[in-house]
């Protein structure tokens, strides 16, 4: 039985008359999750924009490595905001990786950093693995830090202009990355 939501009850009573109302027509309710009523929370903390909602949004991660072999299924609980210095936006994204019988969906967290108002150079850091060392072997070029050697050698970074990326890479940032598992940044464009 379906479609009694459109009606509303002449009183508390589980059994009372009932009624359709063209008003609760239009209604829809989202439930949300644990996860979700947490970061609606974080959200009014915070003053960030909050939106629960499944969507497709694969072409904001157009020409990132994240796409290469993999698809982006959906995003959904996006925080966002404008700063002053640009548009931060925080989302749980659900990745197909591989195919037919071995695809796998993959579950990850990504902050994505836009229009912002300084040039920052074009970039990869992931951890340090197979995938790292066989790119390597055919032409990768990890740009390594002697001054950090337990960064340089948890982490793959490479990058078209190397003083530049190094730049970037400055000593709080080297720390953070230090303190902190199987992080992964890209920066394009």
């Amino acid at each position: 039985v379906r479609g009694f939501d459109n009606f509303r009850a002449s009183s508390n009573h589980p059994l009372s008359t009932r009624k359709f109302d063209r008003t609760i027509q239009g209604r829809f309710e989202i439930k949300l999750t644990p996860r979700q009523i947490s970061l609606r929370l974080l959200a009014e903390k915070e003053e960030l924009n909050f939106y629960p909602q499944k969507i497709r949004a694969a072409i904001k991660y157009k020409d990132f490595p994240i796409q290469l072999g993999n698809k982006i299924l959906f995003e959904e609980n996006v925080l966002s905001r404008y700063e002053a210095s640009g548009k931060l936006e925080l989302a749980d994204i659900t990745i197909a990786e591989g195919v037919l019988q071995e695809q796998k969906e993959v579950h990850m967290t990504v902050l994505q950093v836009s229009e912002i108002d300084f040039p920052v150079a074009d970039f990869a850091l992931e951890p340090e693995g197979l995938w790292s060392r066989i790119s390597e072997l055919v032409g990768g070029s990890d740009i390594d830090f002697h001054t950090f050697p337990g960064f340089s050698e948890r982490y793959y970074l490479k990058g078209i202009h190397e003083e530049s990326v190094r730049q970037f890479f400055s000593e709080p940032v080297i720390h953070f990355l230090e303190n902190h598992d199987d992080v992964h940044i890209e920066c394009h464009k």
